[in-house]
């Protein structure tokens, strides 16, 4: 499996996950280009509403989803907009891969995607699919919580960008970009590895976007913090 250019979707105001980052970007060899991402309490909301990527009764509810959002949707387009990039491999700051990343992803064969694949997941949390066959499935829609979830590394077909859109827009801000995609499995062709190939970290990174949704979020869990603040030394 190739991809044409890979994208790293980071905020400017989090170095420290950047570098880390590009640690393992380094180590397998890869060229990844930073799109900085979208800081969604520095969204203004009146002109995205203007340009129809949000709804009509758009109230800021969940911030960090918004930013999330929007910045994915910018990197889309981006990969649209490229003549030379068909197929384009986005990463959120906190993915996790080893030297052989570029190895294990061209093992994968062309011929074991289908098709008609819109995008690929190369990493998830809690995965429940239908094999397809020995390489990938198709992921089942379920309600359980954070089920196919983690859109940290996937890949997507600039041909498919509009149709994702569609789906994702305009924005209401009442779910996240995650949630939203897990409930409209059945509108787009989505995949998902069975042996995945990026990871995010057991601990020491938290979410971001759930801590812009609710700054409140990690109040009282010291040893949340001191374990991020442990990690953070060996990662500096």
């Amino acid at each position: 499996m190739h991809y044409d250019k890979a994208y790293l979707i980071s905020l400017e105001r989090s170095p420290k996950r950047r570098k880390n980052f590009y640690r393992y970007a380094r180590r397998a060899g890869m060229e990844v280009e930073w799109f900085p991402a979208l800081y969604g309490l520095d969204v203004n909301t009146d002109e995205y509403q203007r340009r129809g990527y949000l709804s009509g009764d758009f109230k800021l509810r969940l911030a960090g989803s918004l930013g999330t959002l929007l910045s994915h949707i910018h990197v889309w387009e981006k990969i649209a907009d490229d003549p030379h990039c068909e197929m384009g491999l986005v990463f959120e700051d906190d993915a996790v891969f080893n030297r052989h990343f570029l190895t294990d992803l061209h093992t994968i064969k062309g011929s074991d995607i289908p098709d008609d694949w819109d995008m690929l997941w190369l990493g998830w949390h809690k995965l429940d699919c239908d094999p397809v066959n020995e390489t990938v499935g198709t992921p089942r829609k379920t309600e359980g919580k954070s089920v196919n979830s983690g859109h940290f590394a996937y890949m997507v077909k600039s041909s498919s960008v509009e149709k994702m859109k569609a789906l994702l827009l305009p924005y209401d801000n009442r779910r996240s970009k995650d949630v939203l995609l897990r409930q409209n499995f059945e509108a787009f062709n989505a995949y998902f590895l069975l042996d995945k190939i990026v990871k995010t970290p057991l601990i020491g990174f938290d979410s971001i976007r759930k801590n812009i949704n609710d700054p409140n979020r990690i109040e009282g869990r010291p040893v949340k913090k001191l374990v991020q603040k442990i990690r953070k030394l060996f990662l500096e």
